[in-house]
């Protein structure tokens, strides 16, 4: 039931996140711009919205990003999508800084997040790698724990070869 969506639609999705992150810090959203460059949404998926419509209730997201700093690990490329988000103008908060979750194999770099959103609350997990000059990252959206089982579950079937 959960809908793949197309490459127009990754990007239409990247570039409004993009645009809702930044802020009145301009050397902040030259970074945003320029890392469009560099950065590929390999997939995205959701579950169809529940019953209250206020927007999809679930979303798993996995992009890579070229990484130019061979001094850049996950941990850091975490750090740095935590900050900005923290920084941003929607009013995150942390829920969970950063730990360390074993994805497929690989270690990954977390850590969690929420801000209100249509009446509730959008609560996100980011995880990220940095493996041969790219980053890989997945970012899992939720707001009930039965969609957060769900995209657990997802993630766990995750192998990489």
């Amino acid at each position: 039931e959960w809908i793949v969506h197309d490459r127009a639609t990754n990007e239409m999705i990247t570039e409004v996140g993009r645009e809702m992150v930044k802020g009145s810090n301009k050397e902040l959203n030259a970074a945003l711009d320029k890392s469009a460059d560099v950065t590929v949404t390999l997939f995205t998926s959701s579950k169809p919205p529940g019953s209250d419509q206020t927007g999809v209730s679930a979303i798993i997201q996995c992009g890579t990003e070229k990484i130019s700093d061979p001094r850049v690990t996950g941990r850091l490329y975490a750090q740095g999508g935590r900050n900005l988000l923290l920084g941003s103008t929607l009013g995150y908060t942390l829920n969970r800084d950063i730990y360390e979750e074993n994805i497929g194999g690989v270690n990954f770099s977390g850590f969690e997040i929420q801000r209100p959103y249509a009446g509730s609350i959008s609560k996100q997990q980011y995880f990220s790698a940095v493996r041969k000059g790219y980053a890989l990252f997945f970012i899992i959206t939720y707001k009930t724990d039965e969609d957060l089982a769900e995209l657990t579950k997802i993630l766990r079937s995750v192998k990489f070869e």
